[in-house]
């Protein structure tokens, strides 16, 4: 038998070493990213992006609505919609199926409330009406959380709280007549109520989120990960009152790898 040559066993030491550092260096998502042909390299584990996400809410509240300090009816029915836009970061662990994420972010929530106060009797006649409450509130919004790779799949489950800072918000609130062929006394059969009144909003809300998602490979050190999600708020919107909100969004975040 031959003795292999000295070149032959340096091209196979080269290659053990290779293999052996590609297998090391697991991927941070599970993508396949080779960032040298030449030497060893590993993937980032540090992610920056911006995300996007569009929640539909339904509200389940108990909340007293009064005009001129006197009590009208209580709101209970409402749903609404929520826009937001964050910059998010996310950290990959060791062995990459778990993952660290954090956002600080803007968020929109708009809505309407409705109430059937009871009827009148007006012109021999019983006249109906419908109360409207149109909802605007900004926050700043942080969440913390993170998130599983199943089976080492690119699809994941995940969890995270978020804490939103109240920075403004107002009610805009109307009647109007229901009972066919009747109006208010000025002929309209819509009114703005300028006298409403409502608790005022907290300041604070803690709601944490549940989300499966897929991280999509768009390129080197690039993907995308959307996602469908479940909240609910554990503190009320209002003070005093009770006002919550089951919110179902889609949501999709663009992450670039950010070497440390």
């Amino acid at each position: 038998m031959k003795y292999l040559s000295k070149k032959t066993i340096n091209v196979a030491l080269h290659l053990l070493f290779f293999l052996a550092f590609s297998a090391i260096n697991a991927y941070s998502q599970g993508f396949d990213w080779q960032y040298s042909h030449r030497t060893p390299s590993e993937s980032p584990r540090f992610f920056g992006g911006i995300a996007l996400g569009y929640y539909f809410a339904n509200y389940v509240a108990d909340v007293n609505f009064s005009e001129t300090e006197i009590p009208c009816c209580r709101f209970r029915d409402g749903d609404g919609k929520q826009y937001n836009i964050a910059i998010s970061a996310e950290y990959w662990l060791s062995g990459g199926d778990n993952a660290l994420n954090f956002s600080l972010g803007y968020s929109k929530n708009s809505g309407t409330f409705s109430a059937n106060p009871d009827p009148v009797f007006y012109l021999q006649d019983t006249l109906r009406t419908k109360l409207e409450s149109e909802v605007d509130i900004s926050h700043l919004q942080i969440k913390l959380g993170g998130k599983h790779r199943l089976s080492h799949s690119h699809c994941w489950v995940g969890a995270n709280v978020s804490a939103d800072i109240k920075l403004s918000g107002s009610f805009k609130n109307s009647e109007s007549v229901t009972t066919p062929n009747h109006t208010f006394n000025d002929g309209s059969i819509k009114r703005e109520i300028n006298d409403g009144h409502l608790p005022g909003l907290a300041s604070f809300i803690l709601t944490p989120e549940f989300a499966i998602g897929y991280d999509v490979n768009l390129g080197l050190g690039l993907y995308a990960s959307p996602r469908f999600s479940i909240a609910y708020n554990l503190n009320s919107f209002v003070q005093d009152d009770s006002w919550h909100s089951f919110k179902f969004g889609l949501g999709i975040c663009i992450y670039r790898g950010i070497m440390l």
